[in-house]
């Protein structure tokens, strides 16, 4: 991850080899933060824009053995309305602003080194007032044998209901094979909500 501060200067760097080649993309799916190539060395930006006065940026990016991947499209959507999502989670309004992820999944499970995988995640957001938007972070944390391998994460603001996303992930040609293991997380503040799956590297 970045800090704050240097935001400014890391965009100004990475505009050609991020924010040009997305531009067009960004104008035909306002709703989505679009991927770029990651470079070799300690983490980038991977992000792009999002159209209106919300914003996303993909952090963080691929690291370690992954650093020679690259991040696509990042996509995301709301699955169900507030009122549906709160009848599903039984949802006490006096008890504030609530997260709860539901689901995670690498598709497909198995790939072999220069293939893509799709990270999924999907996650309800419970808050008082159905239309109140709460600003979340999502993060996919992947791991091999305990060693950080790639953290890509989003902000984005959400009104109450069911939300999915998904972050994929191309492999670099040389990715070592394994056992990866995917946290995927959501948080705002002080809430964080989580969970794990894995994909094989043949």
């Amino acid at each position: 991850m970045f800090r704050k501060a240097g935001v400014g200067a890391m965009l100004a760097a990475a505009v050609m080899l991020v924010v040009l080649p997305a531009c067009h993309w960004a104008r035909e799916h306002p709703k989505t933060a679009t991927g770029a190539g990651v470079g070799a060395a300690g983490g980038a930006i991977a992000g792009g824009l999002i159209s209106g006065k919300r914003k996303g940026m993909v952090w963080g990016g691929l690291i370690g053995a992954l650093a020679g991947g690259l991040l696509g499209a990042y996509a995301d959507h709301k699955d169900k309305a507030a009122d549906e999502t709160l009848a599903d989670t039984n949802y006490d309004p006096q008890s504030g602003v609530q997260l709860m992820v539901k689901s995670v999944s690498a598709e497909p499970q198995s790939v072999s080194p220069g293939q893509k995988v799709d990270l999924k995640m999907t996650y309800a957001v419970l808050a008082p007032q159905s239309e109140q938007e709460v600003e979340v972070t999502e993060t996919r944390l992947v791991t091999l044998d305990g060693e950080k391998m790639a953290d890509p994460s989003v902000q984005r603001y959400r009104t109450s209901g069911t939300w999915s996303s998904t972050q994929p992930v191309t492999l670099p040609a040389d990715a070592p094979s394994g056992t990866y293991q995917v946290e995927a997380k959501v948080t705002s503040g002080d809430l964080s909500s989580s969970m794990t799956t894995t994909f094989v590297v043949k």
